[in-house]
Order: C-alpha cells, then structure tokens, then sequence
C-alpha cells in the first residue's frame, strides 16, 4: 500500500479527515523515531479534551516483544550513576511460580535503580513473562516518584511475578 497518496476519496470525509490526520503522520513520525510529532495522541486531555499536556520524555516505558519480553522505564544503572552519583540497585532473578509448576525451567530478571540519597526510585527494568504488561503498571512508581520505602510497605500478592518488585531487598 502507498502511504503517500489517501486512499480514501475526499466524499468520504470522515475516513478521508482520519488518514489525513493520524495516518501519515504516525507513519512519519514512526520513520523518523520523532515522537514528539504525535505524543499528544497519547494523553487523553490532549486528544479529546483540548487541554494540553507535556510529555515527560524521561519517563516513557518501552518493551521489546521478544521472547523472554524485556521492557524498562526510567534511567538504567549507569545513566543513574552518571547523573546522580550514588545509586544502589535491588534484583530479582528467580523462576515464576507458573513456570515452576509447569515444569519450565524459564526465568525472570528484575531490577530497581534508587537515587541513593533520596531513596527515589529512578529506574525498573525486567526481563521474563509478561514483563510490559508489569512495567506498565511499575511505570507509575517511576513517574510518581515513589520511594523504596512505598514498595517495602506494601503487601505482596502470592504467588505473583509481580510481588518481586515489593519483596527486593
């Protein structure tokens, strides 16, 4: 198909107006990696609600769709050790109770980056089963600018890939 030329007629407005407005420009934009030509897209206020909003480039979850998926938010290691100085770091590597009772040998890595001074934490990286869709949800933590104390007081859901994060220590 060529992206270049609408392929719907300008009577069909609605369809015409769509491709128009995101379809070539998500194709650019994903060409060009220059997120910025559609990151209102995706905050609902910006899209539906005409209130703008700035995105927060420093804290944009990505996943690799592999197989084990990895996926991370937040600065790694060493651009946490470059910026702040003192860091520590909180990994997991451990065989998911799922795996274990189906008799697979897979296993999962996960990582914490805390700001050492702060006790903030900057970075979560994982690798193993399902790791996007957790990040996603452990992507809140970064952006909130959770402590590691908030993830040490809270109660871990067994048996659950997900309670490594609260039980790292």
């Amino acid at each position: 198909m060529n992206f270049d030329k609408n392929p719907f007629p300008e009577g069909d407005a609605d369809r015409h107006a769509l491709w128009e407005m995101l379809v070539r420009r998500d194709i650019d934009a994903f060409i060009g990696q220059d997120w910025a030509m559609v990151e209102d897209d995706f905050i609902a206020d910006s899209f539906f609600g005409n209130k703008p909003t700035q995105v927060d480039y420093n804290c944009i979850p990505s996943a690799v769709f592999s197989h084990p998926p990895l996926a991370g938010v937040g600065m790694t290691e060493g651009q946490a050790r470059n910026k702040l100085g003192q860091v520590k770091t909180f990994t997991s590597d451990f065989r998911p109770m799922k795996n274990v009772l189906a008799g697979r040998n897979e296993r999962s890595l996960y990582k914490l980056v805390v700001d050492g001074t702060s006790d903030q934490i900057v970075g979560i990286h994982m690798i193993g089963p399902d790791a996007p869709e957790l990040l996603q949800v452990a992507a809140i933590a970064v952006k909130a600018k959770l402590k590691k104390a908030d993830f040490d007081a809270t109660l871990a859901l067994h048996p659950t890939m997900a309670e490594e994060l609260v039980l790292m220590r």
